[in-house]
């Protein structure tokens, strides 16, 4: 995914829920994608995301702070 490219390029990248992207995670991640896409297509059912909530909110915007801050710290080296 999009992820997966930024990161190659060596930029950092932030899910909607304020999950970082990492090279650590992003592996697992693709191929937890593909697992569940192809589990879709076979016809298994789904399990729709939950809700939003504050507390998701509250991670995000700590996590872009974080990403804000780092980026301007790698930038100013």
């Amino acid at each position: 995914g999009l992820a997966s490219i930024v990161l190659g390029k060596g930029a950092m990248a932030i899910h909607p829920s304020g999950k970082l992207y990492t090279a650590e995670n992003i592996d697992t991640l693709l191929m937890q994608r593909y697992l569940n896409t192809k589990s879709r297509l076979a016809g298994q059912k789904q399990i729709n995301p939950k809700k939003r909530n504050k507390n998701d909110d509250r991670r995000f915007e700590h996590n872009l702070a974080r990403l804000i801050k780092s980026a301007g710290n790698h930038h100013n080296k």
